[in-house]
This record gives C-alpha cells, sequence and structure tokens, in this order.
C-alpha cells in the first residue's frame, strides 16, 4: 500500500487540465463531401446552342468526385481555468473535379469547381487534458468560385465548356482536436460542415450566355499540423 502512495498522490497532476496560450498557425490538409448541391441557371441561347430556346432551369445533383481541401489558418486563444474564447482567420481551397458524358454520342469531358475563400471563426476552448484541447467554432467566408458548365454545339454536335466565376459565401461551422507536442508543434483532426452558396456568370463559344446560382453542403474532414509560437 505504501509503494502505490507516490502514485496516487500523483494522479490529480496528471490528469489536471493545463492552461494553454494558443497562438497556432496551422496547416490542414483533407477532403470534403458535398451532401445536397442545387444550380439554378438562367440560360441566354446562342447561334450556335444546344439550348434551343432561353430557359431557366433548377437541378439537384451530387457529381463531384476526387475532392481535395487545403486550409491555412492562424489561431489564438487561450484554455485558462479549463476553457476560454478563441478566434482564427484561415484562407482554405476546395477543388472538385467531375466529368459529363453527352449521350448521343458518347463523348465524356471533365469538369472542375473551384472555391478559395477568406474565413473568420470564433468559439470556445476546452481543455482535455495536460497536453490536449478541443474547439467548437462557429464559421464565416467569403471568397472566389470558380465551375465548369456545358453546352453542345449545333454545328457539330460537340461538347463546349465554359468556367463561370463569381463571388461566394459561406456560413458553418467546425470541430477539432489539438494536442500540443514539444511545445511548439501542434497536431489534430478536424470536422466541419458548411452551406457555401456563389453568383455565377460564364460565356460559350455558341454565343450562350448563363447566370446561375450554386448552393451546396460541404462536409470537410482534415488533418492538422502547425507551430505553437
Amino acid at each position: 500500500m505504501r509503494c502505490f502512495a507516490p502514485m496516487l498522490l500523483c494522479l490529480p497532476c496528471a490528469l489536471a487540465v493545463a492552461d494553454e496560450q494558443i497562438s497556432d498557425i496551422r496547416i490542414e490538409l483533407g477532403g470534403y463531401t458535398t451532401v445536397l448541391r442545387r444550380e439554378h441557371l438562367t440560360i441566354q441561347a446562342g447561334s450556335d446552342s444546344g439550348y434551343y430556346t432561353s430557359e431557366d432551369t433548377l437541378a439537384t445533383r451530387d457529381t463531384d468526385s476526387g475532392r481535395g481541401s487545403f486550409c491555412l489558418r492562424y489561431c489564438q486563444g487561450s484554455t485558462t481555468g479549463g476553457g476560454g474564447t478563441i478566434w482564427d482567420v484561415a484562407l482554405a481551397s476546395y477543388a472538385g473535379a467531375s466529368s459529363f458524358t453527352d449521350d448521343l454520342n458518347g463523348t465524356t469531358v471533365p469538369l472542375q469547381d473551384d472555391i478559395i475563400e477568406l474565413q473568420f471563426g470564433l468559439g470556445y476552448a476546452l481543455s482535455t487534458g495536460s497536453w490536449s484541447h478541443l474547439e467548437a467554432m462557429g464559421d464565416l467566408g467569403l471568397g472566389y468560385i470558380k465551375a465548369d458548365n456545358v453546352d453542345l454545339s449545333q454545328t457539330d454536335g460537340s461538347v463546349q465548356v465554359t468556367s463561370g466565376d463569381g463571388v461566394e459565401w459561406s456560413l458553418g461551422a467546425h470541430l477539432g482536436w489539438v494536442a500540443s507536442l514539444e511545445q511548439h508543434v501542434v497536431v489534430g483532426l478536424l470536422i466541419s460542415a458548411a452551406w457555401h452558396e456563389g453568383e455565377l456568370r460564364g460565356d460559350f463559344s455558341t454565343g450562350t450566355t448563363y447566370h446561375g446560382r450554386l448552393g451546396e453542403v460541404m462536409l470537410s474532414y482534415l488533418f492538422l499540423v502547425g507551430i505553437r509560437f
């Protein structure tokens, strides 16, 4: 019993939470999943367009694949007393690839979607031990979106691809677990959910012009590594 007495006395110290001062630069790499995607397009058909008349279309789909995401984030806060306010600013990018197949001639063309976004977050950090903590934060983003769309040429039946671009915004939240190693190195895992919406415009070589609104719910999952100052 005497042998265990020193160990029992040290146990509360081992389990005690630490007061962390968080001032991190982090790199986050991972992917994302599109849960819901809605497109509303207003199409002005051109002289060589497969869209024979101007029209409005509404589509719900999820055809993206090969999705990747990257984020460079600065995070600051503290867990004094076991928890505290935390905030961050981040530059994030999302890249999605898909394809379109023309049912008439079987031609398949690749399509690309890209988002580059400046994000701001505010939330709470909860200590989970002497060297780690949880983060729960709300996120607001504003950025640039670029997305491919297709038209068919009446002249030769070829598939025409053009990129529409415009302004994009997002609203969401993320949950992360971060551990500090060797005092200045941090690693962790992060998951987030956000609604992204953008306004796009594009002009095809067929003469077609389209104006679109794209909205999608995206779930992201990332591994992070960084430096604590």
